[in-house]
């Protein structure tokens, strides 16, 4: 039996593709809701976007011609590929190489494929990374273990010289990060319409042996410690929680679903028969223990992410209204120092909408006919200021917030 192989192009941004120019207000800290997303500049952005998709397909396809002529690979095939966008500091957005963050990224496969589930499925929100590994709870010898085992290909990179300091610093912080998956493992994890479906912790181990936990990756070798919450194999769903337990992550989680709940259905997403299927938010602790939305490394912190639960239907798709109790913190820098304030309810969703709507762009495309490959998901990665605004994150920036959208 042919193996599905998911194809990552990495192309260069020296071929004869025009380069979106992002309006400022809508990429990096700065946007606010009073930086209006026009039909106009959907459609520059857009016109722009396609150009970078035809060229991905004719090279897919080239690929998928080239490989069915040389029978060589083991009886591996192409199943589809990503198309990765990144936004620069001047707001050009164009393909990311293999340096920077990328601001979205689509994943396409040909629409003869559309039954088979193999890579929509996985659910684990996986990037490349030099070691994975998953906890379940607070077990000192379950942390242990994974601590070797990062080891090990910390030591396999050969990028490390202080190979007892990255010791010292992955234990720290996985223990630190179990002992939280350990005490939210027995808090309510549904609320509304959504869930905790998975916590994540990334440690970049620099050179000099120095761990630092990050949410948007850069240089250094990355160690991925996942979290997934136990779900039982119930008929039915669990009973939506109305009361939040004295603890600052559930109450956190609480929160964000509420918000995500309020939203409404983004009807020009929906034309291409994709929808808002999880979000990922990046956190840290603060010095009192509470939960914040994190716009500088420092600290534990670590990504969450909420899935929307299909057992639940929000009010027919009309629009609810945003949560009026609890608040979501943000930490920002301020004059050279770290704040910690409640983010605006109401501008954070205003935000959250105008994120949907300033992904559109990505996937219309989508929704024209005649199309030989189809997106099947779509992460799209956002940076959130102090007053709760978004936009697209740039290739240095921060990635405090990202949407995932799939079929």
């Amino acid at each position: 039996m042919k193996q599905k192989l998911l194809a990552i192009f990495i192309l260069s941004t020296s071929l004869a593709i025009s380069a979106a120019d992002i309006p400022k207000g809508l990429f990096g800290t700065q946007g606010t809701e009073s930086d209006a997303i026009t039909d106009s500049t959907i459609d520059s952005i857009e016109n722009s976007v396609n150009d970078i998709f035809d060229v991905n397909q004719k090279v897919f396809q080239e690929a998928q011609k080239n490989q069915s002529q040389n029978k060589s690979l083991f009886g591996w095939g192409p199943y589809g590929y990503v198309t990765t966008l990144g936004v620069t500091t001047a707001g050009k957005l164009g393909l990311v190489g293999l340096k920077g963050l990328a601001a979205v990224e689509v994943y396409w496969r040909k629409k003869a494929a559309s039954n088979n589930k193999a890579v929509e499925e996985n659910n684990d929100y996986s990037q490349a990374g030099a070691y994975e590994g998953f906890l379940t709870g607070d077990q000192d010898a379950e942390v242990e273990a994974q601590v070797q085992s990062a080891l090990v290909a910390v030591k396999g990179s050969g990028r490390v010289q202080n190979l007892d300091k990255a010791e010292a610093g992955i234990r720290t912080y996985l223990k630190s990060f179990s002992k939280m998956a350990s005490e939210i493992q027995n808090s309510p994890r549904n609320f509304g319409h959504w869930y905790l479906d998975a916590m994540r912790i990334d440690l970049s181990v620099a050179a000099s042996g120095n761990v630092t936990p990050v949410i948007s990756v850069g240089g250094g070798v990355l160690v991925r410690i996942f979290w997934h919450g136990v779900r039982a194999k119930a008929t039915t769903p669990a009973p939506v929680v109305t009361e939040v337990p004295n603890n600052h992550l559930a109450r956190f989680i609480a929160d964000m679903a509420l918000l995500a709940d309020s939203l409404p259905v983004d009807k020009e997403i929906a034309k291409t028969g994709l929808g808002l299927k999880a979000i990922r938010i990046g956190v840290g602790v603060t010095a009192g223990g509470k939960i914040a939305i994190v716009g500088a490394n420092g600290g534990l912190v670590f990504n969450i992410f909420l899935a929307h639960n299909p057992k639940y239907h929000s009010a027919n798709g009309k629009e609810m209204a945003a949560p009026a109790a609890g608040e979501i913190l943000v930490s920002h820098e301020n004059n050279g120092e770290t704040q910690i304030t409640p983010v605006n309810m109401t501008k954070m969703r205003k935000g959250l909408i105008r994120a949907m709507k300033l992904s559109r762009p990505f996937l219309k495309k989508a929704s024209k006919p005649n199309l030989k490959f189809e997106p099947f998901m779509m992460w799209n990665i956002f940076a959130l200021n102090a007053s709760g605004g978004v936009g697209l994150v740039t290739l240095g920036g921060t990635a405090q917030l990202q949407l995932i959208f799939k079929k």
